[in-house]
């Protein structure tokens, strides 16, 4: 098994793919979303939720040039990632998210996705370009983890904000 600071050298060191993390929603955030985008989900088991492209000043007070857009982009649902417990080479490569990849849809015009998944624990990945980005890492190494439940849906928004400020 990695150490912690070993799997984060691996990461910090993925080339040519760059593993971002994806900054999650604030609670009223998420909140405001679920409201908008939860009138169009049409599954009964799944993950379902929305990507959004942030850029500018977010710094309280938010500046004027601080900006936010639905986008269009892969939603990758893959077996669950744990840079701790996988064999992974030193860099998390392509071939790693390949591996794992079980599921793949896309984010309409509005940001709107949605995958019907039977029940089980994913890692969720957006894919811009090259680029692989994660919402976020658990204490036990997980990439960006999102559990399904029986006859239950999961609300995941997801904020690509590598162009912003905070």
């Amino acid at each position: 098994m990695k150490s912690f600071a070993a799997a984060m050298s691996s990461l910090k060191s993925a080339i040519p793919i760059l593993i971002l993390l994806v900054t999650s929603c604030s609670r009223d955030e998420e909140i405001t979303q679920n409201m908008v985008y939860d009138q169009y989900v049409t599954i009964d088991q799944g993950i379902w939720g929305s990507v959004i492209y942030r850029e500018g000043n977010w710094m309280p007070p938010v500046g004027k040039n601080a900006i936010w857009y639905p986008v269009e982009r892969d939603v990758l649902f893959c077996r669950p990632i744990n840079i701790l417990m996988e064999e992974l080479p030193q860099n998390l490569s392509k071939e790693i998210i390949d591996e794992h990849l079980i599921f793949v849809t896309r984010s309409d015009h509005r940001g709107f996705y949605e995958m019907n998944l039977p029940t089980g624990l994913y890692t969720v990945l957006v894919k811009e370009d090259t680029m692989y980005y994660f919402n976020y890492m658990d204490g036990q190494g997980n990439l960006s983890p999102v559990n399904v439940d029986t006859n239950a849906t999961t609300p995941l928004h997801l904020i690509i904000d590598y162009n912003a400020v905070y």
